[in-house]
């Protein structure tokens, strides 16, 4: 539609309710720190919550790896935010902070687009009657 947002995957913001289960590929020096969870077989998902005092910043919170084909979550491929006062630098680079990007994904989300920007989104979806 003429004046619609334009699809998730080409815009720098995400609508908050889809903080959970973003799909993105590292960078392939990333992908090596971490050979058996992220590789060609593999693909890594993330989930996040909103920070920072106006609450539109992305904190991502962890990542997990599935195997690409059949979906299955591999047991020994999650990292999680560890409560620390400073992040570490595997966390940095892994998870970002808020409203940083994870080193290892530069491409990733770190700002939550505002709610009349996710409404206006949503309403551009295709509603399906089945």
């Amino acid at each position: 539609a003429a004046g619609a947002p334009p699809p998730p995957a080409t815009f720098s913001c995400i609508p908050a309710p889809m903080l959970s289960g973003i799909t993105k590929q590292p960078s392939d020096a990333a992908a090596a720190a971490w050979p058996s969870c992220a590789g060609g077989s593999t693909k890594l998902v993330w989930w996040g919550e909103r920070c920072g005092s106006s609450g539109y910043q992305i904190q991502w919170s962890g990542v997990y790896a599935i195997d690409a084909r059949t979906g299955a979550v591999l047991p020994s491929c999650v990292r999680t935010r560890p409560n620390q006062a400073t992040p570490s630098n595997e966390t940095l680079f892994w998870l970002g902070e808020c409203g940083a990007r994870p080193a290892a994904v530069p491409s990733m989300p770190v700002i939550a687009c505002t709610d009349p920007f996710t409404r206006k989104w949503l309403s551009s979806l295709p509603v399906d009657h089945a």
